[in-house]
């Protein structure tokens, strides 16, 4: 955890000494607004112990930055003391910084700890990036099956999208082929269809948009340092849809084009 201001605890800080205690940004902005809180002091209970001894003042000697170890989406407002400083402090972790593959270790860590206490057992031996990957597994599993359900439903919008061009142009057959009996030519059917769908489509993406926007609350607890309305996401989304409906809309348009007037009349 990175230290901002002040010292880190050293040998100094042990029993018996002027007790110690380094806070987070975050608490130190909650407790000291405006101030360093260097030199602040503060009442505590990690001197209690057994006998229920009164709370002790602490002096802030250091600040790091605020860590999210107790939970990755949120942080806490953390204050640290000194183990030798700390009566009823039982360690349940011991973290080693590594220079190179820190799987390579796990041996020697757990010698090493056998070595200091043969009482010492090192129960599960695992790297942070593991550590990471287990926690944030329930949610890579919950945005994976809701950018499955996505895909499927941004697919099937196309799909009903291409289904209701063509639909659409179908029904106007006997227009279209009125049109080029008095001399328009292909390009001029593509355009007015093409415009024709381009403005109906925005209007509805841009009511998909609105909506999202209302809705995307919904999802704000799933997500991890990502904004729930992510403004890239959405447009690149919309935009996607929207450039598959007009080519979609295009497509219909020109085959419509190509229609014989005369064929058209016979039908009807």
């Amino acid at each position: 955890i990175r230290l901002r201001a002040g010292r880190d605890f050293s040998s100094i800080d042990r029993p018996g000494a002027p007790r110690a205690a380094i806070v987070s940004e975050n608490l130190s902005a909650r407790l000291w607004p405006g101030e360093s809180p260097i030199g602040k002091r503060l009442l505590d209970s990690f001197g209690r112990g057994k006998d229920n001894h009164p709370s002790q003042w602490r002096t802030v000697v250091g600040i790091v930055s605020a860590a999210r170890y107790r939970e990755l989406d949120r942080t806490r407002y953390d204050l640290y003391v000194p183990v030798g400083q700390a009566a009823e402090f039982e360690p349940e972790n011991v973290v080693v910084r590594a220079a190179g593959d820190p799987r390579r270790l796990r041996p020697a860590v757990a010698a090493l700890l056998s070595k200091i206490d043969p009482q010492l057992t090192a129960a599960d031996v695992t790297t942070m990036d593991e550590a990471l990957r287990e926690v944030r597994a329930p949610w890579r599993f919950n945005m994976l099956l809701f950018s499955v359900f996505a895909c499927m439903s941004i697919v099937l919008t196309i799909i009903g999208i291409a289904a209701l061009v063509v639909s659409t142009v179908n029904g106007r057959r006997r227009e279209i082929g009125v049109r080029i009996a008095m001399g328009a030519r292909a390009h001029q059917i593509v355009s007015l269809f093409a415009l024709q769908g381009a403005r109906s489509i925005g209007i509805g993406v841009c009511l998909g948009v609105v909506a999202s926007l209302l809705a995307s609350h919904l999802l704000a607890d799933l997500l991890f340092d990502v904004a729930a309305s992510d403004r890239r996401t959405l447009m690149t989304v919309a935009a996607g849809v929207f450039a598959l409906g007009v080519l979609a809309t295009y497509l219909a348009a020109r085959r419509a084009s190509a229609l014989d007037p005369a064929s058209v009349f016979r039908e009807a």
